[in-house]
């Protein structure tokens, strides 16, 4: 039976999917308002517990009020989650094709410079502009970034 990982399932389609899949597959989910206070890591050793063969994302913060109040909150939830989910995603993916070669790692060596210079730039342009920028300008980073891998 395919176990599937739901985010959200505390929510209105995150339910409703647990509900129609009970039975017909292996259900997961994320213990309530993990995904708004998890970092990275602890998305990563939840996903390698269950390890689930499908990744089902509904989880978000919709209540436009409290997202207004909690800008922070509401971009760690709706945006930074799904971003890890996805690049967690990938990163299985790609293992299991045997991605993850010398070269490959050579590579990611190499990548760790403009990593740090990028981490440092993105560190300065926060402390320059105002938060609703900011935020604008990473969500346009993260479509341009998303499009490119669905290219």
């Amino acid at each position: 039976m395919k176990r599937v990982l739901v985010t959200g399932a505390g929510g209105f389609v995150g339910a409703r999917i647990l509900d129609m899949w009970r039975g017909q597959f292996a259900l997961c989910a994320f213990p309530s308002d993990t995904l708004r206070t998890a970092d990275e890591n602890a998305v990563l050793r939840f996903i390698l517990k269950e390890h689930p063969d499908v990744i089902v994302h509904t989880a978000a913060l919709s209540n436009t009020q409290y997202c207004q109040q909690e800008p922070e909150d509401s971009f760690r939830a709706n945006v930074a989650s799904v971003w890890s989910i996805l690049n967690l995603v990938l990163m299985f993916n790609d293992y299991s094709k045997g991605l993850y070669n010398a070269q490959f790692l050579q590579l990611l060596a190499l990548g760790v410079i403009p990593l740090v210079f990028a981490i440092w730039l993105g560190n300065k342009i926060h402390d320059m502009i105002n938060q609703k920028m900011f935020n604008r300008l990473t969500y346009c980073l993260l479509l341009a970034a998303g499009s490119i891998i669905l290219i």
